[in-house]
């Protein structure tokens, strides 16, 4: 009886541990996660592997710059991180050895193929995982971080897929992504919140000015008398101008006064 409870127990822990260890790709995962991620509590379960996601003292961030012609373009740059404790976290001041970001699945014809970073082509794989969800990753990199420190931002550009909206892969309203390490044992997350717009519409065109209106016709000429018939005498000549009546003539000035007579 007792070799049957220990034959039990050996049964199930061996298929707790093949349960634990291993998910979608064979990919060593902290914890089982069979639902999609849309609880921002949940955002730690990516990127589903064993490795220390903290970003406390990790200083690697990506950033969005948006849509550039034909790529879609994030930056790494650095954030500043207090100073590390005693013994040295594994993800402070960690290098970069891949990219990864969580996006949804059911989408691979829309996913990039291609990236270049640093000047370098890069192929970007999209893998499935039984989760719901997929992964966007570019590998491998080897970036150290005096590299960031010193060229920061360094722009990632993924080739857009002609006729694919590339933002239908980040569907959780967010934008989630992991920067490994070279030995892929620190993943630190990041959330980038703000996605842009899809489908933007252009703005429409500015009003225009009404036209000017149409030039003001002419004045009409005055009537003219209709011709004389033939035969009728010539009309009489226009009466001359009258003349101006004659300025007024002063008065002539009176005569002297006589002196008067002398006294009798």
């Amino acid at each position: 009886m007792a070799s049957r409870g220990l034959l039990v127990l050996l049964v199930s822990a061996f298929l707790v541990a093949n349960a634990s260890a291993s998910f979608g790709h064979s990919r060593s995962l902290k914890q089982e996660f069979p639902d999609p991620l849309v609880d921002p509590s949940q955002w730690r379960n990516f990127p589903w592997c064993r490795c220390d996601d903290d970003t406390v003292y990790n200083p690697n961030r990506l950033a969005l710059q948006g849509i550039v012609g034909t790529n879609l373009v994030f930056n790494i740059i650095l954030a500043a991180v207090p100073p590390p404790p005693f013994p040295t976290p594994k993800c402070y001041n960690a290098d970069i050895g891949k990219i990864e970001w969580n996006v949804a699945s059911g989408k691979k014809a829309c996913a990039p193929k291609k990236a270049t970073v640093l000047g370098q082509e890069r192929t970007v794989t999209y893998e499935e995982y039984t989760n719901g969800r997929a992964i966007l990753k570019i590998s491998p990199l080897s970036i150290s971080n005096a590299q960031v420190a010193s060229l920061q931002p360094i722009p990632v550009f993924l080739q857009l897929v002609p006729g694919c909206d590339v933002f239908s892969l980040f569907d959780l309203g967010f934008i989630q992504y992991s920067l490994f390490n070279v030995k892929k044992d620190c993943c630190p997350v990041g959330i980038i919140p703000v996605i842009p717009p899809q489908n933007q519409s252009p703005p429409p065109p500015p009003p225009q000015n009404p036209p000017p209106p149409p030039p003001l016709s002419p004045p009409p000429p005055p009537p003219q008398s209709p011709p004389p018939p033939p035969g009728s005498p010539p009309p009489p000549p226009p009466p001359p101008p009258l003349s101006p009546p004659p300025p007024p003539q002063n008065p002539p000035p009176p005569p002297p006064v006589s002196p008067p007579p002398p006294p009798l």
